[in-house]
């Protein structure tokens, strides 16, 4: 599994907008608005981390963060990305 590569960052206040370009762009008509570990989930993924990898960052980045919650945090968010036609699988 992995994201389409063409997703723009932008953080404003405290969420951050994804913005899909080129194909991406096709499968999600508008934008993205995540709070902050969706955004870490969605740059770990970005960046080629597999769900068990981006986990494992989400509890060290995030203080009171345990496996079982970071690993339904993913999880959700990658469910949510199908949806929106945002995976390559």
């Amino acid at each position: 599994m992995k994201l389409k590569q063409t997703l723009i960052f932008q953080v404003l206040d405290d969420k951050t907008v994804i913005v899909p370009m080129g194909e991406a762009a096709e499968a999600l008509h508008g934008v993205l608005r995540v709070n902050a570990t969706g955004a870490a989930i969605i740059r770990g993924l970005a960046d080629g981390l597999d769900e068990e990898a981006v986990a494992a960052k989400i509890m060290e980045d995030f203080d009171g963060v345990d496996r079982e919650r970071a690993e339904n945090a993913v999880r959700k968010t990658v469910e949510k990305l199908r949806a929106a036609g945002l995976v390559i699988d």
